[in-house]
């Protein structure tokens, strides 16, 4: 059985993804503070993802076959908690097509250009911010779902 950790786990797109791997069969672990009700079946990791050193005492006896990044946000939600990580064989983060300027054609597409995007603003540079610190500590990690919001 693989073993997952999924950041978030309780509201919106990691709550959905937790339900569809337990569903599945998977083993899965979701890491978050623990101040929401938890997905049926899920393992409970408590701990803040900016909490480096309990981080790590909380991880270290898991190997993951698998996370999925949900809920970083900016360059410090990758570099507080990656090294934090220990055993993983892959690493996949979810992204926002808030990374591609306004200005570039629509549907957006995986080899556009990045950069700053007037209508999202922070939101969409913090995202580039976080994908290039995940990628100089993971190099082959897999940056997810660009497309899956679409400029207002």
């Amino acid at each position: 059985m693989q073993k997952i950790l999924i950041t978030g786990g309780t509201t919106f797109v990691s709550k959905y993804t937790a339900s569809y791997f337990v569903q599945r069969g998977y083993e899965v672990y979701v890491l978050n503070r623990g101040n929401k009700e938890q997905v049926p079946g899920v393992h409970l990791l408590k701990c803040d993802r900016h909490d480096s050193q309990k981080l790590q005492k909380l991880l270290s006896p898991y190997s993951f076959d698998a996370v999925l990044d949900i809920t970083s946000y900016k360059d410090s939600d990758i570099n507080d908690f990656v090294p934090a990580l220990g055993n993983f064989r892959k690493y996949i983060m979810v992204s926002s097509s808030a990374v591609y300027p306004q200005t570039e054609k629509q549907p957006f597409v995986e080899t556009a250009r990045i950069g700053e995007n007037k209508f999202w603003r922070t939101y969409g540079t913090d995202k580039i911010a976080a994908e290039k610190a995940l990628l100089n500590l993971v190099p082959d990690a897999f940056i997810a779902a660009r497309l899956i919001c679409t400029v207002p």
